[in-house]
């Protein structure tokens, strides 16, 4: 797939060193959360081209890390993200989380957009070269916008064996912008998040009252 007009490159990039863009909205979305939020990165420029150029000769790290946030009781939601990053400016063009996210603990993927998104057409997810898979924009917010979908486990093991996944999205002018998104270490990042939660013990039925003997 191509763009009608070349955007500006975009490079992978872990969280490690940066909050997630949406932490409370994707748990709002997952209904992990009863209050709203958002929480954006900071990018701490360097001081001097020195330090920028003994920046720029580090080795690239793993382009997945993982993250957590806390969910309304408390606990620890915990996932593994990557940033594409559109250079020059260093603007995000994508946010992607995976994890054990969803109130079953199931894997959950997570994909925020920038805010201007157009809704429609939504996203386009495209793994290796496969049939593209449609994904609708779901919520937008100050943050940007989010995608979410639950993933089976043939799926997930597509994701965690697959190379690329492309994702498109429309710009504000309605031309496509085509994002790739590395697979590769998926794998050994959802291990280290441990094994998936145990699914919540559904509640039981209030007992009815008992009948009442007829006079």
């Amino acid at each position: 797939m191509t763009n009608k007009e070349d955007p500006a490159p975009a490079t992978a990039s872990t969280g490690g060193s940066r909050t997630p863009l949406i932490v409370i909205g994707l748990l709002l979305l997952l209904g992990l959360l009863t209050v709203g939020g958002i929480m954006l990165y900071q990018h701490h420029k360097a001081s001097s081209a020195k330090s920028t150029a003994a920046e720029a000769q580090k080795p690239a790290g793993p382009p997945w890390a993982k993250n957590c946030a806390k969910d309304a009781n408390g606990g620890d939601v915990c996932y593994v993200e990557q940033f594409a990053i559109a250079n020059p400016g260093n603007a995000i063009v994508l946010h992607v989380q995976i994890g054990y996210m969803s109130a079953d603990g199931k894997p959950v993927l997570v994909i925020t957009v920038p805010l201007g998104t157009p809704v429609q057409p939504g996203l386009q997810l495209t793994l290796d070269g496969a049939k593209p898979i449609p994904l609708p924009l779901t919520l937008c917010q100050q943050g940007g916008c989010i995608a979410s979908a639950n993933l089976d486990q043939d799926v997930l093991k597509q994701f965690t064996t697959g190379k690329v996944l492309m994702v498109r999205y429309a710009k504000p002018d309605k031309t496509p912008m085509d994002v790739p998104v590395q697979l590769g270490g998926l794998a050994p990042a959802l291990q280290s998040l441990g094994p998936p939660p145990a699914p919540k013990p559904a509640d039981k039925p209030a007992d009815k009252p008992a009948d009442q003997p007829k006079k």
